[in-house]
């Protein structure tokens, strides 16, 4: 297989154009505008994520290791929290909500010893 070849053959894999346009043909302007709203604060999360990386790596690299409580790597943190509270409320979930989700999670899997592994059922 060559790059050419590739380029024209995934196509049949990607389900994203279908889903799409099922969006558009079934969802009010109101309901898509909410959908995008979404989706740009998680491009904006995973962005964040990138630079919070970013900092982390750089001060590894350039300052021989991490700080405790380095202003840089604080900013990054806040502004993942500021997409990641608005995307928990874009999905009509608070703060609390999701923490006491996730501990309850955790706590089961520390019963069952099963803390290591993968997977979300486990």
């Amino acid at each position: 297989m060559n790059s050419d070849t590739y380029e024209t053959d995934i196509v049949k894999f990607d389900l994203y154009h279908n889903a799409i346009d099922n969006l558009f043909d079934r969802k009010h302007p109101d309901e898509l505008k909410k959908i995008m709203v979404t989706q740009t604060h998680l491009a904006g999360l995973a962005g964040e994520v990138g630079e919070l990386a970013e900092k982390i790596k750089k001060a590894i690299r350039d300052k021989g290791g991490l700080q405790v409580r380095d202003v840089e790597i604080l900013k990054e943190l806040g502004d993942i929290e500021w997409y990641l509270t608005r995307i928990e409320n874009d999905l009509g979930y608070t703060k609390n909500e999701v923490m006491q989700e996730n501990y309850n999670k955790l706590q089961k899997r520390l019963e069952k010893g099963k803390l290591h592994g993968s997977g979300d059922n486990r």
